[in-house]
């Protein structure tokens, strides 16, 4: 199976049968990703789309934030397993951190990359995704006042 993840997508939270339904080839759904073995599509009801995800071998947290680094500077966390192992590879990572947005506001031409762990020694990345923001959610600031 995972010799053949040729794209992923990321569904909103309670949607993933909507974006089921969109997609051809699936071949697994870990929590809200769903992993196809089909060349990455436009989908309409995904977050975020891992365009060409790598799968990336690992020994440890070192060598897993070393191998993330390797391919670009700023990677967004996908945490569906093993939270705790996740977060400490986030935590080696020097990635920039999501700043809350204003309204209007421009966004940053930097790249951010999506990543998660399939099993301990395991991370399928895509340093091509289809959203500027953290797993495809913008953070703003609330005006509660205006």
């Amino acid at each position: 199976m995972i010799a053949e993840i040729q794209s992923a997508y990321l569904a909103p939270e309670g949607l993933n049968e909507p974006l089921l339904k969109e997609i051809e080839g699936v071949i697994a759904v870990q929590d809200r990703l769903i992993l196809s073995n089909q060349p990455f599509i436009n989908a309409y009801w995904a977050q975020n789309i891992w365009k060409n995800p790598k799968i990336i071998p690992i020994d440890s947290i070192n060598d897993a934030a070393k191998k993330l680094e390797s391919n670009q500077r700023n990677w967004c966390l996908y945490s569906f397993t093993l939270h705790r192992r996740a977060k400490l590879i986030e935590e080696k990572l020097n990635s920039r951190k999501p700043k809350l947005l204003t309204f209007p506001a421009t966004l940053s031409g930097d790249p951010l990359g999506s990543w998660c762990l399939l099993d301990e020694n395991t991370i399928l990345a895509s340093a091509d995704c289809t959203s500027p923001f953290p797993n495809g959610k913008p953070a703003f600031i609330e005006d509660k006042s205006g």
